[in-house]
């Protein structure tokens, strides 16, 4: 029979193999990105167990199919590179060594509400607006927002905030 913390390492390896497997096969990450996202989630294990990694699992599901979803019919899904990575888990990372638990959560929701929002306000039929200026711009413009990406990323942090109540 295994333990608590056997079983979270067993559930940990085979959510980071599925990872693992998904991104070489769909060519959403490099090698090179696969092995560093493996060793970040291994060490959100370490430092709090299964749930932080389940947490992440959803945010890559999420992100990535919100990323598919947008991109469906206008261009091709971009490779993510291990800036992305360093980047939406970096902070959180660094909440758990430092022992900061609802912080961790609150970087994930931050980073999920990002990508979200980026990607599903692609979608808009509006252009977007500056939100310094409420201005005009196109879309992609650094700053530009819609209310369809700025809906769908508080929705996204309301997902993560669910898995931390949970």
């Amino acid at each position: 029979m295994l333990t608590s913390t056997q079983a979270g390492i067993a559930a940990t390896l085979g959510l980071l193999a599925i990872f693992s497997a998904i991104s070489l096969r769909k060519k959403l990450l490099n090698l090179t990105g696969v092995v560093l996202a493996d060793i970040m989630g291994l060490a959100v294990f370490m430092f709090r167990g299964f749930t932080p990694v389940m947490t992440i699992f959803i945010f890559y599901f999420v992100a990535e199919t919100a990323t598919m979803f947008a991109r469906k019919h206008s261009e091709k899904h971009e490779r993510r590179t291990t800036s992305n990575i360093i980047g939406n888990l970096g902070p959180a990372l660094i909440a758990l060594f430092l022992g900061q638990g609802t912080a961790f959560f609150g970087a994930v929701s931050a980073a999920l509400a990002d990508t979200i929002s980026s990607e599903i306000g692609m979608l808009s039929k509006r252009k977007p607006v500056l939100l310094t200026t409420l201005r005009e711009v196109e879309k992609g413009t650094d700053g530009g927002i819609t209310m369809l990406g700025t809906v769908a990323g508080a929705a996204a942090s309301v997902l993560i905030a669910v898995v931390y109540y949970a």
